[in-house]
């Protein structure tokens, strides 16, 4: 896919609309706080997962959940909107079902934008599904890729949620605030241990009586495979560099 470079985000979506072949009102507007100098990409799903049905427009200020604790965090940690881009994963409205190939041609779109932020350092992923997609983009530079859950995106958002949804904040600001590269993989470093600590203490007895009356023979394998995966997920999407780090 051709890419070009873009002197604001109206003129990256443009070009999306031009070389996907969209009409321009498929897309929603770019909102107004943030731009190509932002530090920090905040990628949710679609169009209609960011309300921007009314206001037609990617903005922190739309109406649902996700952007306003988002907002909040902004405010507790005095992080001026103008550093924050909304955008999506998927550009356009109306994709019901999205298939490899469309998640793989809107990762192909969404690189140009990464590439051209120079002072990008935070993408969040809204969501299991965003943020395991943002593991297969291809893009230039050392970005830190940070996973949002989904729990961030419904009214009832307990207090085990809202605590760990700012610990993520604060480890965000903490890279903001870093001057050098070396001072923000120790931030990354450090918050890797911690994961790991969190989950090696989910050890096999855990999940046995969480599996307790469960009829499934299968299930105990189930959970431990789960539990490998859910550790080279969280480890690995703390830091892509894919400029050295090569997928098996």
């Amino acid at each position: 896919m051709e890419h070009k470079l873009f002197n604001d985000l109206l003129e990256y979506r443009d070009w999306i609309a031009k070389s996907g072949k969209f009409e321009l009102d498929q897309l929603p507007q770019p909102g107004k706080e943030g731009g190509l100098n932002s530090s920090i990409l905040l990628l949710l799903q679609s169009p209609e997962k960011a309300n921007a049905g009314l206001s037609r427009e990617m903005s922190i200020n739309n109406d649902i959940p996700i952007l306003k604790n988002v907002k909040s965090q902004l405010s507790r940690l005095r992080i001026p909107e103008s550093q924050l881009v909304v955008w999506n994963l998927i550009g356009v409205y109306g994709v019901s079902r999205v298939t490899k190939q469309i998640e793989s041609d809107w990762l192909q779109r969404l690189a140009p934008l990464v590439n051209q932020m120079n002072n990008l350092k935070v993408i969040i992923g809204c969501g299991s599904y965003v943020w395991r997609a943002l593991y297969k983009m291809e893009y230039k530079k050392l970005v830190y890729t940070v996973p949002v859950s989904e729990s961030v995106d419904r009214k009832a958002f307990n207090n085990r949620d809202k605590e760990s949804f700012e610990r993520t904040w604060n480890n965000i600001k903490q890279i903001l605030d870093s001057q050098s590269p070396v001072g923000r993989k120790g931030i990354v470093s450090e918050t890797q241990g911690k994961l790991r600590d969190t989950i090696d203490s989910l050890g096999i007895d855990s999940l046995k009586n969480v599996a307790a009356g469960v009829k499934k023979s299968n299930f105990l394998q189930q959970l431990s495979k789960a539990k490998d995966e859910i550790q080279n997920i969280w480890l690995d999407t703390w830091i892509i560099d894919k400029k050295k780090r090569k997928r098996k």
